[in-house]
C-alpha cells in the first residue's frame, strides 16, 4: 500500500530495494524478484497480487512454481523491482519507432539493486493486446520514460505464448546484458482495423 509513500527495504534495514520517493509516479502494482539471505527470501519469478493484467518476470523462463525454477541469483541482496504509473491499457500512444509504432499508455519503471543482471523472461497477458497483430507485439524498453516515445528505445519482439496459471501470456526474452538498460518499459501493439463497408 503506497497511500503513504514507503520504501521497501532489505532485511538489513538500510538497503533500499524500492525508493518510493524517487519512483513516486510508479508506485502501483509493485513487485519483483531477488534474494535476501537473512530473511530467507529467494524470489525467482513474480507478479503483482492485485487484480487485472500484470507483468510476470522470471529468471530464465517461468516454472510451475517459484521453488521449481532452477535458476539462481548469485549474490545476496540482488533485486529487480518494478511498478507502473497506472496508465491506460486500452489506449495507445506513439513510440516514434517505425517497426513498432504504438504502445500502451501505461509505463513501468524498474529499480535494480546489487547490479542485478540475469537472463530473464518477461510475460504479459495476450488478452491485454486485444486484436493486435502478433508481429507488432514487443517489449519496448529504455533508460528514460521519454525514450519510449521518441524512437530511441530498444525493442524485443514477442517469442511466442506461454500459459501461466491458465492464462495465455506473450513471452519476451531479455538477455542479461540488457537488464541494466530496462529502466522503463511498455508494450507495443498495432490494433487491426476492420475494412470499411457500405
Amino acid at each position: 500500500d503506497q497511500t503513504v509513500a514507503t520504501n521497501y527495504l532489505a532485511s538489513d534495514g538500510t538497503t533500499i530495494l524500492w525508493d518510493a520517493t524517487a519512483n513516486t509516479s510508479y508506485n502501483n502494482n509493485i513487485t519483483g524478484i531477488g534474494r535476501d539471505d537473512l530473511s530467507a527470501l529467494y524470489q525467482k519469478q513474480s507478479q503483482s497480487v492485485n487484480s487485472g493484467s500484470h507483468v510476470v518476470m522470471a529468471l530464465g523462463t517461468a516454472a510451475v512454481s517459484n521453488q521449481a525454477n532452477a535458476n539462481t541469483i548469485p549474490t545476496d541482496k540482488q533485486f529487480f523491482i518494478w511498478g507502473d504509473d497506472n496508465g491506460s491499457l486500452s489506449t495507445f500512444v506513439s513510440t516514434g519507432n517505425i517497426t513498432y509504432p504504438s504502445r500502451f499508455t501505461r509505463i513501468w519503471k524498474t529499480q535494480n539493486t546489487g547490479t542485478f543482471a540475469q537472463n530473464m523472461t518477461v510475460y504479459y497477458p495476450v488478452s491485454a493486446f486485444g486484436n493486435a497483430l502478433p508481429a507488432t507485439v514487443a517489449l519496448l524498453y529504455g533508460t528514460s520514460a521519454t525514450s519510449l516515445s521518441n524512437g530511441t528505445a530498444s525493442a524485443i519482439a514477442q517469442s511466442g505464448t506461454t500459459s501461466i496459471n491458465g492464462v495465455s501470456h506473450y513471452a519476451f526474452t531479455v538477455p542479461s546484458a540488457q537488464v541494466v538498460n530496462m529502466q522503463f518499459f511498455s508494450f507495443t501493439g498495432v490494433i487491426q482495423t476492420a475494412p470499411g463497408g457500405v
